[in-house]
């Protein structure tokens, strides 16, 4: 039995959501259920998602992974996960939940998502027993074996975070950088290639005389959060991937809701935001005290992962399979045949 994983890729996407998307794969496919991929046929994100033990099904060149295809994809499929940023209306949702699957919405937007028959809300409130949401739901890939104490010493690295579609609204974070006293040879900025801000970035960092971005394939995220003691990063699936990691974040929230969504953990001491409207001097500000603070990061680690444990995807993955399972699709033990 397979499900269909329908999420964003390449470039210009939030690539947080395919590491999310990759995460719950590999706990449904632990229990049983063997997950297609619909993406753009780009050569890396597959490799990545093979390298991973994971099928695709790859949708011919020129075509974008849109209903039609995901549809198609689906034909036997006993589910679809959708985690894309696109509006998913209601009579899209319908179509995807027809001949009895289960669908998935992972902080999906629009209409459709409310007839989900799993909400998957990381950041979001509860609103009935179809809603899984907060950071204990959050499928992430951050090993806990890269969970470590954050560096006691002088020299703390810093990751800036610039994938995704929205890198050009954190540039300031990368001069920000410039201004924090001993900063400039322990940082570490993360880029898209194929982004709009990669070409602007060589000249931005050998101005400030900062080392070269590091390119962002798939995946490289988690491994630059497990070398990391501080991460400035935007609103998105990062987040919980650097709770999960230990790792002090930062975030800088362009919108009023982000800023609302992130309240509760900053209450809960896991991170520190910026709301919309902050500058290069509020982040070399908060930087600098964290920088300076290895006992506050020590607590921000601890509170992070107290969070997010890392075992989001597999809390999902229970619950769809015991969903499959009350459907005739399972066994009691919430597990499905390999077929």
């Amino acid at each position: 039995m397979t499900a269909v994983v329908w999420a964003e890729a390449g470039s210009g996407a939030e690539p947080g959501r395919l590491r999310r998307a990759r995460a719950l794969a590999r706990a449904l496919a632990a229990r049983g259920l063997r997950c297609r991929f619909v993406l753009p046929p780009e050569a890396e994100t597959v490799a990545w998602l093979a390298a991973a033990g994971l099928p695709t099904s790859i949708v011919p060149p020129g075509r974008e992974p849109g209903l039609r295809g995901v549809l198609g994809a689906a034909t036997e499929a006993i589910a679809v996960v959708a985690d894309v940023a696109r509006p998913l209306q209601v009579l899209e949702a319908r179509a995807l939940r027809a001949n009895g699957r289960v669908l998935v919405a992972v902080e999906t937007p629009g209409p459709g998502a409310a007839d989900a028959d799993l909400v998957v809300a990381p950041f979001g409130e509860p609103r009935g027993e179809r809603w899984l949401a907060g950071p204990a739901h959050a499928p992430v890939e951050s090993p806990l074996a890269s969970r470590r104490r954050p560096a006691s010493g002088p020299r703390p690295v810093v990751l800036v975070d610039l994938e995704g579609p929205h890198a050009e609204a954190l540039l300031p974070a990368v001069e920000a950088l410039a201004r924090i006293p001993g900063v400039r040879a322990h940082a570490r900025v993360l880029a898209d290639p194929g982004g709009p801000v990669w070409a602007r970035l060589a000249g931005l960092l050998g101005r400030l005389d900062l080392a070269p971005a590091r390119a962002a394939r798939p995946g490289a995220l988690v491994a630059h959060l497990a070398a990391a003691d501080v991460a400035v990063l935007g609103f998105g699936p990062g987040v919980h991937e650097a709770l999960a990691a230990g790792v002090a974040p930062l975030v800088l929230c362009r919108r009023a809701a982000e800023a609302a969504a992130l309240a509760p953990l900053a209450a809960r001491g896991a991170l520190r935001h910026l709301a919309p409207g902050w500058r290069a001097d509020d982040v070399a500000s908060v930087l600098g005290a964290l920088l300076a603070d290895w006992e506050g990061r020590a607590a921000m680690a601890r509170a992070g992962w107290a969070l997010v444990d890392g075992r989001g995807g597999e809390r999902v993955a229970a619950r769809l399979l015991g969903l499959l399972a009350g459907r005739g699709l399972g066994s009691a033990d919430g597990r499905v045949a390999r077929v």
